[in-house]
């Protein structure tokens, strides 16, 4: 009752404010009241909520990303480890680490190799790092075509008071500041909104205040929404003393220290300038371990590009110098920012910019070990010993990042006490060594646990009318086993909240989120590469988690190298305590296609000779030809070693095959009589198939009368050639 009072109070503040209000082009408020009395009593949800707009970082609605950055000014309590802007630079990932924290008030200008546009619905989206869906810290959105005139989108926030440091920020109060939604989840934006506000402001002049009514009009002239190649992000100051788009406070978690503020992870293209007939590709830059100093030492920088072409790196901070791949060390430690970029050619599209950083110091490396804290029920007390230690030796500190408790150091013991032992709350620790004379700084290790009342399986399924674990109640294909350890309604349509695995820029990606009060189920996940023959357990990271309704839900992800190409199984199992029977599922398999510049890079073709056109081996046979019907490049070749034509049974059969993998490869059948007309012939399903190829069977009657001849022609096509 208590919370919806106070978003009563707000409405309340709202109809007596003004004669109208501003209602968004789209349909994601919910509005009440006639003309002229209208009031607003939320809008859009939490990330998996029924009205969510938020889109998944790997959405294939990305095309783009942010490439690089200018004009950063950090504000209060942000430590020097998060002034990283490189990390919100590229796709958005799911580590918390992964981000430029502002502080508190601080602000960056993102910028675009290629240009947003306004195109049909969203148009870009903003990525931010928190752990669940209501620690939401906030910020402006603006946009630029100069880098000088920015023009903010319309924004209102409905909560009425302060919510201190740990305190909740409901995603349902949050129209257009960024971002109300959870790590892995980008809060979209719709340049055509900019016009539509300002057309709305002249109409109904008390929808906004005075002074975002004037910067509309100062700066929106300058915009040209099909040009826009800056993205500013300001941070709001949870204190009150920012206002929105309605002259109303906006509030956000406060005070914080060592990383407050917004964490901007990533800002995701929807609608782009970039040439979208070119093959994309992208950069897969491994990660560079930091190393005790020594002047002249040589490192060996590994990265490669999808497409296969060479990938470039160009040092932008620190002492050092990089020839090729090779990085060498100056003459004085320092924290050294490498790029690793490739700008396409005729077929492929530039990449976006990858950056890695790595200290070479003359101190002493550490790590921290932080052993996870178990989820816990309400009976198990409100003090939780901490117990991480620093390989150096040095003392841990200890800060907590969401919920609400606090760090209690004893002379012999530091704890983590609850402000109460209230389920469900999902809590936050994080654990730091900033090093000394000695040693140099480690990096920090967060530990996220849930307090919950624990369900068994038979508990939670008399609600569900006593449904067998290995029954599947909808269908959906999931047995009621896994709709309790996923922590979904069994009876419903749960098609988005399942387990989900995608391919992306060289790598398998694999989500899926788990129940905190499933006590009796035990889930694992595993890779197949052979097509089941044997199974490879996945390496899971924590990535997040949410209170839905009397639960917590956690989510994790693996990520793993994908094959050059080939199939990729992924599976999921639960097994329950006192069941049984295991069940199991295999997703969607993933087929990973081989590009044909990764295949002409694979067989040392280069220059001319890597041209689809050309027959470097001199046997008539194109390269493109080649790897379509999977012949080797590198050595003469004729078509009949995959093409062929037989008299079978009283009939022709002109049977090929298609390599699975070739990236973007069509073809199709023609027939002719007299080799000037020809007709498509219908292409069948393939015949057979087996791990690299489909066969193809093309059956025709012979013709009526003596002598008349049949011909068939093979079209090979590629996208982008």
């Amino acid at each position: 009752m208590k919370r919806f009072l106070s978003i009563l109070v707000v409405f309340l503040q709202v109809f007596f404010a003004f004669a109208e209000i501003y209602i968004p082009p789209l349909e994601h408020a919910d509005v009440y009241g006639p003309e002229g009395d209208r009031y607003i009593t939320s809008y859009a949800d939490t990330a998996l909520s029924a009205t969510s707009t938020a889109i998944h970082k790997d959405s294939d609605k990305f095309v783009d990303w942010a490439s690089g950055w200018k004009d950063v000014v950090y504000g209060a309590n942000c430590d020097a480890r998060w002034r990283t802007p490189y990390k919100a630079c590229g796709k958005a990932t799911d580590s918390v680490y992964d981000i430029v924290c502002l502080g508190e008030g601080g602000r960056i200008t993102m910028t675009f190799d290629n240009a947003i546009i306004d195109g049909d619905g969203y148009d870009f989206a903003v990525f931010e790092n928190s752990f669940g869906d209501w620690f939401l810290e906030l910020a402006f959105v603006e946009v630029s075509s100069d880098g000088e005139h920015f023009v903010r989108f319309p924004n209102f926030y409905l909560g009425s008071e302060p919510v201190g440091a740990n305190g909740m920020v409901y995603a349902s109060y949050v129209y257009n500041l960024a971002s109300k939604y959870r790590i892995g989840y980008g809060h979209p934006f719709d340049l055509s909104e900019l016009a539509y506000a300002y057309e709305y402001a002249k109409k109904n002049p008390d929808a906004f205040s005075a002074e975002y009514v004037a910067h509309l009009e100062e700066n929106l002239p300058y915009l040209d929404v099909n040009n826009v190649r800056y993205v500013r992000i300001i941070d709001i100051s949870g204190d009150g003393s920012a206002l929105d788009s309605g002259g109303w406070h906006i509030y956000d978690p406060t005070p914080c220290t060592g990383s407050a503020g917004f964490d901007l992870e990533a800002i995701g293209v929807i609608n782009s300038s970039k040439d979208s007939s070119k093959i994309a590709q992208s950069i897969i830059f491994v990660d560079i371990p930091d190393v005790n100093f020594s002047a002249g030492m040589q490192i060996v920088l590994d990265a490669v590009a999808t497409s296969g072409l060479e990938v470039s790196f160009e040092v932008v901070e620190g002492d050092a110098s990089v020839e090729g791949n090779i990085l060498t060390l100056g003459e004085t430690p320092s924290t050294i920012l490498v790029k690793a970029s490739q700008s396409g050619d005729d077929a492929y599209s530039a990449a976006s910019a990858v950056y890695k950083s790595f200290s070479a110091t003359d101190l002493g490396l550490q790590t921290i070990t932080f052993s996870p804290i178990a989820d816990r029920t309400p009976d198990q007390g409100t003090m939780i010993p901490l117990n991480a230690r620093a390989s150096s030796g040095l003392k841990v500190s200890y800060e907590v990042v969401e919920g609400d408790a606090d760090i209690n150091i004893l002379p012999a013991q530091t704890y983590l006490v609850l402000s109460s032992s209230e389920a469900p709350q999902l809590i936050s620790v994080r654990a730091m060594q900033d090093g000394d004379e000695t040693y140099a700084p480690a990096s920090p290790v967060d530990n996220t646990f849930a307090v919950v009342e624990k369900k068994s399986y038979d508990a939670w399924a008399s609600s569900y009318g006593d449904a067998a674990y290995d029954a599947d109640a909808i269908p959906d294909s999931w047995a009621n086993a896994f709709e309790y350890a996923f922590g979904l309604d069994p009876s419903a349509d749960n098609a988005s909240l399942l387990p989900m695995a995608t391919y992306s820029a060289g790598r398998i990606n694999v989500s899926w989120r788990i129940s905190s009060s499933a006590s009796d189920a035990a889930v694992s996940a595993q890779a197949s590469f052979d097509g089941g023959s044997s199974w490879t357990p996945l390496d899971a990271s924590f990535t997040g988690a949410g209170i839905e309704g009397k639960d917590v839900l956690k989510s994790y992800a693996a990520s793993f190298s994908a094959p050059d190409f080939g199939e990729v199984l992924v599976r999921f199992s639960v097994s329950l305590s006192g069941k049984e029977k295991t069940c199991t599922r295999i997703l969607t398999p993933i087929k990973v296609a081989l590009s044909y510049g990764a295949w002409a890079s694979a067989n040392g073709l280069s220059g001319d000779a890597a041209l689809p056109g050309a027959s470097p081996m001199g046997d008539s046979v194109t390269n493109l030809e080649k790897y379509a019907l999977g012949l080797d490049a590198a050595s003469a070749a004729s078509l009949s070693d995959a093409v062929g034509l037989s008299l079978e049974q009283g009939a022709l059969h002109f049977k090929f095959r298609v390599f699975k993998y070739a990236q973007g490869v069509s073809v199709r059948v023609l027939k002719s009589s007299d080799l000037k007309d020809w007709a498509e012939v219908e292409m069948p399903g393939a015949a057979s198939s087996d791990s690299s190829f489909d066969y193809f069977d093309i059956t025709q009657a012979l013709p009526e009368g003596a002598g008349l001849p049949v011909f068939f022609r093979l079209e090979i096509t590629q996208s982008g050639d």
